[in-house]
């Protein structure tokens, strides 16, 4: 190899301006590596014995070349949504919405108009609204059936300028007969698995394809509802993998090129996100992201998608505050963090901060119960079943779901309704709910309980996430923006 990563600089650097008393590492898989340089050969680096894996040169998906796939953004995928009541199930694309920074330079009225046409097998399948893709909930999908041919986003007409319309001219492969594996997702959901990302055993997977793709009888699948769809009669099951290794899931997983592990420590983002697309989170640029590697990493990377790379060195016997690291990436674009345990990266995006104060965070919405505040992306417990709730938002194209659950498990929900609306349904089966959870789709969501304990308790993402930074950076947490800065308009 003809660079690597210096481990007491941080920086990846060609081996003609390296020195043999140095400490060099694969940019790769982050593995030891020796420079050779003498009167022969070439100045370069090498594996030293044993240390690589054996598929490094030849890339391995959890670690990634530079300047590969990793770092693309995908605008769709492919979504199961199941009812374990009835067995049914449902196949959808979900888009990605629109982000905030730039749904809020954008007047609503400039999103009216068909502006990304649907193309399924070569033929036009129907045509959406822009304003379907504003931030919110449940208006982002299409519903397709499952089918063997391909389903082709592109977009059309004029758009508006403060709005990238690239990220939306995706194509996204159709389901072959022999099966498609989908792995656990957020909310419940399972989406379609990249065999890059390796599965772990106990897992849950969905399997969709034809009566011939029928998982092996050792496994614990529960057969689902069948679907007619595009002139075949689709099936799928349930598949909850065995807790420890298994000869027969490993070969049933080996038709579909799965990547096989056991679960392990991963590297976690402590930070809160200023928001959720498809790819993961976002955060914006020059806000300083506090991780905490896997308890068996020695060495973290971080490399941005114009193959920029840094690295670290960490002690496996540190504690867990000595452990975290911060990351700041100044150009907007995808982020990968990984170490040196095989299978170990995460991914997030930068996104630009444009017209936007640096001392005066504030959330997009939130959902205000009695004269209490309940922040984004936390669960929290009820202070009494008379509490009023109020739900209010900056971004006034922005809307919600919710859905109760009450002591008998009925469940009630709405859709893709305004902030007012929520607010006034949301008052009336309140009282009655054993659980709650509003949701605003890539903006995230707020879920409430039944009253066990008083609601003045501070939650606990906050504090643990303002101690981490503080650990990371060095900085008290007023320096930069903890959650969404303030925006103008």
């Amino acid at each position: 190899m003809k660079h690597a990563l210096d481990a007491r600089k941080g920086i990846v650097i060609p081996a003609t301006n390296a020195n043999r008393a140095g400490f060099y590492r694969c940019p790769i898989c982050l593995g030891a590596a020796d420079l050779r340089a003498g009167r022969i050969n070439t100045a370069h680096f090498a594996h030293q014995k044993y240390t690589a894996p054996e598929d490094c040169e030849n890339y391995h998906p959890s670690f990634g070349r530079s300047g590969t796939n990793w770092g693309v953004r995908r605008g769709a995928r492919h979504l199961v949504h199941i009812n374990p009541l009835t067995r049914s199930w449902d196949l959808i694309i979900e888009l990605d919405e629109i982000p905030v920074d730039e749904s809020l330079m954008t007047a609503v009225s400039l999103l009216r108009f068909e502006g990304i046409e649907v193309r399924h097998n070569g033929v036009h399948h129907e045509s959406l609204e822009i304003d379907r893709l504003s931030p919110g909930s449940t208006r982002n999908v299409v519903r397709i059936g499952p089918s063997r041919h391909h389903t082709e986003f592109r977009t059309i007409g004029r758009w508006p300028s403060t709005v990238r319309r690239d990220r939306w001219n995706v194509v996204l492969p159709g389901i072959p007969e022999t099966g498609a594996l989908f792995a656990q997702y957020r909310g419940g959901a399972f989406h379609r698995h990249d065999p890059w990302v390796p599965l772990h055993w106990g897992q849950r997977l969905v399997l969709i394809g034809s009566k011939t793709a029928e998982p092996p009888r050792q496994l614990d699948a529960r057969r689902l509802e069948s679907i007619h769809s595009d002139g075949t009669l689709w099936s799928a099951w349930l598949v909850t993998l065995p807790q420890q290794e298994s000869r027969h899931a490993t070969k049933w997983l080996s038709r579909f090129a799965a990547l096989l592990e056991t679960a392990y420590s991963r590297t976690r983002l402590l930070t809160p996100p200023i928001e959720y697309d498809t790819n993961g989170p976002c955060y914006h640029a020059g806000m300083p992201v506090v991780a905490l590697p896997a308890r068996d990493a020695s060495v973290v990377a971080a490399e941005s998608a114009d193959n920029t790379v840094r690295g670290i060195e960490i002690s496996k016997r540190s504690t867990s505050a000595q452990r975290l690291i911060s990351v700041t990436v100044t150009r907007r674009g995808a982020v990968r963090l990984r170490t040196d345990r095989r299978g170990d990266a995460l991914h997030y995006e930068v996104v630009p901060a444009d017209r936007a104060t640096i001392d005066r965070p504030d959330d997009p919405w939130a959902l205000i119960a009695d004269d209490t505040s309940l922040p984004v992306h936390g669960t929290y417990r009820s202070a009494s079943t008379a509490a009023v709730y109020r739900i209010t938002t900056r971004i006034p194209a922005l809307t919600f779901s919710a859905t109760v659950r009450t002591h008998t498990h009925a469940r009630h929900a709405l859709h893709n309704a305004n902030a007012e609306t929520t607010t006034a349904w949301l008052n009336e089966h309140a009282a009655h709910a054993h659980e709650f959870e509003v949701d605003a789709g890539n903006l995230g969501f707020v879920r409430v309980t039944a009253p066990e304990r008083t609601l003045a308790r501070e939650p606990r993402l906050r504090p643990s996430w303002m101690s981490a930074h503080v650990a990371a950076t060095g900085r008290p947490v007023g320096a930069m923006p903890p959650h969404w800065p303030r925006t103008q308009r």
